[in-house]
């Protein structure tokens, strides 16, 4: 059935970077790979969602003063009440649209050719607050299989580990198997930002409330 999920830090952040990044690289967008193409200025999310990509976030453990061409990094606002403002570009796919660099070219070295990639993707709320998953519903602190999300559908169906099921008399109780399915474009309409915000490699999160489908035993 369909229930509410408490997504602790690391499970938002495996399920952020399964199937919402690749849909906000400009490249990605050119190329046809984005369900969010032509949606700038469109309410994607829920209004309390923000998302910000910072190139200067202090001790990001992406910050550094310029990205993989020597375009200085900044700080770029993705998702602002929820609303679409824009896509990460480097100096290619910026020349491509008529507009600049954001400054969002990666590489993992001198020999590799840069391409389009996120720096400190930072997920936070006006009105953030501490999230409790209510009665009957999940709580899970980590995916297995993000990784086989769709990024251009923004589909998914993954394993939880280290899920728990909230009683009716409020204990936590552990969870042998657990699935969740659903869809991330449809969950972010409803998503709750909680306050306990952490980084999990380059993704800064906090815990985060959707609904979506779940199996289990």
């Amino acid at each position: 059935g369909s229930f509410d999920v408490l997504l602790r830090p690391l499970a938002a952040a495996e399920l952020l970077e399964g199937t919402l990044l690749t849909s906000l690289e400009a490249d990605s967008v050119q190329k046809g790979r984005s369900s969010l193409r032509g949606r700038v200025g469109e309410m994607i999310a829920s209004e309390d969602f923000m998302l910000i990509d910072d190139g200067l976030l202090p001790a990001g453990i992406d910050s550094s003063a310029f990205d993989g061409e020597g375009v200085p990094s900044q700080r770029t606002v993705l998702v602002d009440g929820g609303i679409l403002k824009g896509f990460l570009y480097d100096s290619y796919a910026a020349g491509k649209d008529g507009t600049h660099s954001t400054g969002n070219s990666v590489r993992s070295g001198y020999s590799d050719l840069p391409r389009v990639g996120s720096r400190n993707l930072i997920v936070s709320s006006p009105s953030a607050h501490e999230l409790q998953a209510g009665r009957g519903g999940y709580l899970v602190h980590g995916l297995i299989g993000a990784h086989t999300a769709n990024p251009i559908s923004g589909d998914f169906s993954v394993e939880a580990r280290n899920a728990f099921r909230l009683a009716p008399g409020g204990e936590a109780q552990p969870v042998r198997s657990l699935m969740l399915a659903g869809n991330i474009f449809e969950i972010l309409q409803t998503v709750e930002v909680g306050i306990d915000r952490r980084s999990v490699g380059s993704i800064v999160t906090p815990s985060l409330k959707v609904r979506m489908r779940v199996v289990g035993s």
